[in-house]
């Protein structure tokens, strides 16, 4: 088993990244293995069903995901299976936890799953982790530059 907890600090408001983040086709694009996201809704709601393609090491993996809890704007939690038609995969559940914080709205990103084969989730942790700090990072950095008038200690912050 599997079980990573990261955070980042972003500096914007709770609500403007919930917004972020509660589009579930754009936030979950920026991992770099989620090829594509299929979502029929936008909205994000508890038991909301899509579908996302995977792309690791030259195979592609179609993982069903579920939105398993949604409490705006704190919380929200992807479950994240095979599949029927695909034996292989990584079952996991992707949490994601908001915490307002002086100027700015910490992140924390959850991971647990599994390949259900200890030989493959021991060198796969690894790999996990950096994807995650990654995809933290670009989170982070699409939504601080979406804000123009962005300050930090009475400084204006100019978006690259």
């Amino acid at each position: 088993m599997i079980n990573i907890e990261l955070e980042i600090f972003i500096r914007s408001d709770k609500t403007v990244v919930w917004a972020f983040m509660s589009d579930i086709t754009k936030a979950l694009s920026l991992n770099r293995y989620h090829h594509q996201v299929s979502a029929e809704s936008y909205r994000t709601i508890k038991g909301l069903k899509f579908q996302i393609e995977h792309k690791i090491f030259y195979t592609n993996t179609i993982m069903n995901a579920t939105i398993t809890h949604c409490q705006p704007p704190d919380i929200l939690c992807i479950t994240e299976e095979p599949s029927l038609n695909s034996k292989k995969g990584f079952c996991h559940k992707c949490t994601y936890q908001l915490k307002s914080e002086g100027y700015g709205t910490k992140l924390i990103y959850k991971l647990d799953g599994s390949y259900n084969n200890v030989l493959l989730d021991l060198p796969f942790k690894p790999i996990l982790r950096v994807t995650m700090i990654e995809e933290l990072l670009r989170i982070k950095h699409t939504i601080e530059s979406s804000q123009p008038n962005l300050k930090m200690n009475g400084q204006n912050l100019h978006p690259v």
